[in-house]
């Protein structure tokens, strides 16, 4: 079966069918990166594609076929072409795998090691912003009929260490208001470096997301050199989108400094503040906290 998607003409019905999968968003030559280095492999009906505790660490595009995911023995989803398995130990190397995964169908998967996929998420960061889209809309379709509605709105705020002082500001202000805060930071992005688990579990826990965008990082773009946020603080950003809503996902920024965000995945206009040359944070944020509490207070717990 995987002998079609193998030759020229081969190759070329392969790209056409990763460039379908919604983490390569139709980009054509993400997908001939991910044909250069993936691992062409055939399943039979009921073979086991993941094994449940395994310590493997591979993402599989499906290309053709349907595929099972178990728990105890039990399948709790299904995966067709177009879609992806694998991604939680991709995304949290150091942990075994939690479902098994057996071929429903014949089935032809496009095997990418994890070394691989990070080597191409440096050259396509949304990579990790769309992977955990469709990880936070997998877990959302999972648990929205039994999560228990919070007494009052939980907020929570995801930043890099650099910008803490900003975050501890606004928990202070927001101290004596209906709202908890629950802060969520990491000085440096590497997705095995805190268990994803925990923070998926953090942010569906919560009402609102908060994602405090400072200049950390320099990026090149279209030969210009911009401010960019932490990847941490972006790839959190895409699981509050997801799971949260993009009414309910807030971006607070300092004014007038050019940060590179990916608007067109947040959807949103940032919430900004301007520190005066006499640097008084807490008069500078006021305003934005304010703005924060409007929101909160308008759209109440989920």
């Amino acid at each position: 079966m995987k002998e079609r998607f193998e030759g020229d003409d081969g190759r070329r019905l392969l790209v056409e069918s990763i460039r379908r999968q919604p983490v390569v968003e139709g980009d054509a030559g993400l997908a001939e990166r991910l044909v250069a280095v993936c691992d062409l492999q055939e399943f039979k009906a009921g073979e086991t594609l993941i094994a449940d505790g395994g310590d493997d660490n591979t993402i599989h595009l499906i290309v053709q076929g349907r595929a099972s995911v178990l728990v105890s023995g039990t399948e709790v989803a299904e995966r067709q072409q177009g879609q992806h398995v694998g991604e939680m130990a991709l995304i949290d190397p150091m942990q075994p795998r939690c479902a098994a995964v057996n071929a429903k169908t014949d089935v032809v998967v496009a095997t990418v090691s994890e070394p691989e996929f990070t080597k191409l998420a440096q050259d396509y960061p949304r990579l990790w912003r769309m992977l955990a889209l469709e990880l936070a809309d997998r877990l959302r379709q999972r648990n929205r009929l039994v999560r228990p509605a919070n007494v009052r709105p939980v907020l929570f705020i995801g930043s890099s260490a650099e910008a803490i002082p900003v975050v501890n500001e606004v928990e202070r202000q927001l101290a004596h208001a209906n709202i908890l805060p629950k802060k969520w930071t990491t000085s440096v992005f590497t997705p095995s470096e805190y268990p994803v688990d925990d923070l998926i579990a953090a942010i569906s826990a919560s009402d609102f997301g908060l994602l405090v965008l400072s200049p950390d990082d320099l990026v090149e773009s279209r030969d210009e050199v911009l401010s960019a946020p932490r990847d941490n603080v972006i790839y959190e950003g895409g699981i509050c989108t997801g799971e949260l809503g993009r009414r309910r996902t807030l971006l607070l920024q300092p004014r007038g400094v050019d940060i590179k965000i990916p608007s067109d995945l947040f959807g949103l206009n940032p919430i900004t503040y301007s520190v005066g040359p006499e640097g008084d944070l807490a008069a500078a944020l006021g305003p934005a906290v304010t703005e924060i509490q409007n929101v909160i207070g308008r759209l109440k717990t989920r």
